[in-house]
């Protein structure tokens, strides 16, 4: 991953390198490259300062993968993790090569799959990359077990005559999480 460095806006945020950094990494969407540039004891000082700070609130294990941003962030890096052109190809190598559907290509073009992508971030300004991720391997993953078979061309899982199976996707898998939840916190409740 590579991280550019405003440092206009890191002086303006008053934020110290190290803290606007993971803040960056995390609103990128990357939060598993944390390691890569953190060593394990630096990042829960780092999270709790920034959350100190009002940049991020932590819920549930306080950890890089249960962070809320908050509006500060947001302020700071406005739309960053929606800059589609910066992570496109890796969103259409989750799709396999050489597989067809309907005598199509299911992997589709990069140039309509942006444009679509764009559209859809623009309309629902709480998805993220990982969302689009998440729901696009579920999709792609379940589409695999059932040999391929009626499987949407990448343009049309994004959005298709206004019906966006992404969108979908992204619902149900907070349903899912939200289900697993309570059928974990169902299962731990003594009578």
């Amino acid at each position: 991953m590579e991280i550019t460095i405003d440092l206009k806006k890191q002086y303006s945020s008053g934020l110290p390198t190290y803290e606007y950094i993971m803040l960056r990494i995390l609103y990128s969407g990357e939060w598993k490259k944390a390691s890569d540039y953190f060593q394990e004891e630096q990042i829960q000082p780092l999270l709790e300062n920034l959350e100190s700070l009002g940049y991020i609130k932590l819920y549930g294990g306080k950890t890089v993968e249960n962070v809320e941003f908050r509006q500060p962030t947001i302020k700071l890096f406005g739309d960053i993790d929606k800059d589609v052109d910066s992570w496109i190809d890796d969103w259409l190598d989750l799709w396999p090569k050489g597989i067809r559907s309907g005598g199509y290509y299911v992997r589709g073009d990069k140039i309509g799959c942006t444009k679509k992508l764009k559209k859809i971030l623009k309309q629902n300004k709480k998805i993220t990359k990982d969302d689009i991720f998440k729901a696009t391997k579920a999709y792609i993953d379940r589409k695999r077990l059932e040999n391929w078979s009626y499987m949407q061309c990448a343009q049309y899982f994004i959005e298709k005559n206004g019906t966006s199976n992404l969108m979908s996707e992204i619902d149900n898998i907070g349903f899912n999480v939200e289900r697993n939840k309570a059928i974990s916190d169902f299962g731990t409740k003594e009578i």
